[in-house]
């Protein structure tokens, strides 16, 4: 039997004999005890040495009461200020909880498409590149790698055949690759062989361009198919989990709202708030 199942054992033993176990004080600090009871609903079941966790937790306690103990003597604190900022603190965290049950139980959180798109164009100065994007293939090989004239001539290739050819190559030989020419990508996922070329890339002239370039030991094969500078609108296809997120927490802030008003309006119909001051 491990030791904290053995301390559990022992423990819960002792409660059902209905001994004294709320009063078995394990360590006392300025006044105020520890008690036994105390560790052990904190001990995890999967803790692997509990007497190492028992003998923490008494010093963790200890420690903090003897700068709690310094702090109240030495601390200039306003109590009723504090008391207050305490107060507050334990009200927010209570509804804070409360409304993040509510909103877990009811809030609907489908975001359409439509409604994301929408976002999107109404909303597009606020979606800016920090940093180049485009659309191709790009793939890295050792350059003693088999069959390259067969890669030179097909990696660019839009052919159903070649294609199949071509993504088996890439899954046997390459070091990094990627085929999804329809999908915008960063150029700072590329290798930095890349992006040396990326200054040159910006220019529209370049629009379907294709790259062979070579180092000590690699061949970079690249393909542009399209691609947009910093600064330019980002793609929707880029910002679609960033505007559902945004419209989910605008949905959240509106459900939370209407509860607060139908809250308030049905505390004054039972009678049960009063106000004053007009």
């Amino acid at each position: 039997m491990s030791k904290v199942y053995f301390i559990l054992f022992f423990c819960f033993t002792l409660i059902s004999c209905k001994n004294n176990f709320n009063e078995d004080i394990v360590a006392t600090a300025y006044g105020e005890n520890l008690f036994l009871a105390d560790i052990v609903k904190e001990i995890p079941l999967n803790t692997v040495d509990s007497s190492f966790f028992i003998k923490n937790f008494i010093d963790d306690w200890v420690s903090k009461r003897i700068l709690l103990h310094h702090a109240k003597i030495n601390l200039k604190i306003d109590q009723d200020e504090y008391d207050k900022k305490v107060n507050d603190y334990k009200n927010s965290l209570i509804i804070y909880n409360y409304e993040q049950q509510l909103v877990d139980q009811n809030l609907d959180t489908v975001i359409t498409f439509d409604q994301i798109q929408n976002y999107y164009i109404n909303n597009m100065e606020n979606f800016v590149l920090s940093q180049n994007i485009f659309k191709g293939r790009f793939i890295i090989v050792n350059k003693e790698a088999p069959k390259i004239d067969l890669l030179k001539k097909i990696y660019k290739s839009v052919n159903a055949k070649d294609k199949i050819i071509l993504e088996d190559y890439c899954k046997q030989f390459a070091i990094n690759y990627s085929l999804s020419d329809t999908v915008w990508q960063y150029f700072s996922s590329l290798s930095n062989v890349f992006s040396s070329t990326e200054v040159s890339l910006r220019n529209h002239s370049f629009k379907n361009k294709t790259n062979i370039i070579q180092t000590e030991d690699n061949l970079y094969l690249i393909y542009i198919k399209d691609f947009k500078s910093k600064g330019d609108i980002s793609p929707l296809s880029l910002e679609i989990s960033k505007i559902r997120n945004v419209l989910l927490n605008k949905k959240k802030i509106n459900y939370l709202e209407k509860l607060s008003r139908d809250f308030y309006n049905n505390s004054l119909a039972l009678d049960k708030i009063k106000i004053y001051y007009k």
